[in-house]
């Protein structure tokens, strides 16, 4: 767990950015650097439902909020940066142009791994749980009669999967067919439905 020690020592290490480059006649790049490695300790102490014990394992790449918008907080899981929406947009499509417009694509859980990280996340946060996020997940636009992960091409194919057991999915399989994760239930398990549906979604960090 994070303490009160990993805070301090992370702290001091800002501070001494900033005198450091006082020292050197550019206090105003100091005064920068420093408030921006505050600002991500502020992330990491608020957001990380699991801080690990390396405190230095979260990325100055995750900002707190998805281009300063606090209705789409993010958190650095694993080895990537997660971006939740708390409001919905009409389409999968305007998901996905948003996700992208700020260097980012809507979620792809190509393993369980994965899977189970994000699971996790929003079980541990009650203001996540109980909602329906698209991923980017999409049935086939171009004639391979298959489930693909649409966020960048190529496009790959579903060789992990979740979908929801009790509701039979998917129970849709053809084009206009999007894939979201089902949380109005608590499962997360994969729901499909047209990809006019509006709902929150997902964006995920590029390697």
């Amino acid at each position: 767990m994070l303490t009160y020690k990993d805070v301090a020592t992370a702290t001091f290490i800002g501070i001494s950015l900033l005198l450091i480059s006082s020292a050197s006649g550019n206090s105003a790049h100091g005064a920068s650097l420093t408030q921006l490695y505050l600002s991500e300790i502020l992330n990491y102490c608020v957001h990380s439902p699991t801080p690990k014990a390396d405190f230095f394992s979260f990325s100055l790449h995750c900002p707190p909020y998805f281009q300063g918008n606090t209705s789409v907080p993010c958190w650095y899981l694993g080895n990537k940066c997660y971006c939740f929406s708390s409001f919905r947009l009409p389409t999968w499509m305007r998901c996905d142009e948003y996700c992208k417009g700020g260097n980012m694509t809507l979620l792809s859980l190509e393993t369980e791994a994965e899977d189970m990280l994000i699971n996790s996340h929003v079980q541990a946060n009650p203001e996540l749980n109980f909602s329906e996020y698209w991923t980017s997940g999409r049935y086939s636009q171009e004639g391979n009669n298959r489930w693909e992960w649409a966020s960048t091409q190529p496009f790959q194919p579903f060789n992990y999967t979740n979908w929801h057991p009790i509701y039979n999915q998917p129970d849709d399989n053809e084009p206009g067919s999007c894939a979201l994760l089902y949380f109005l239930d608590y499962t997360g398990y994969w729901a499909d439905n047209v990809c006019i549906y509006s709902t929150r979604f997902v964006c995920e960090s590029i390697e």
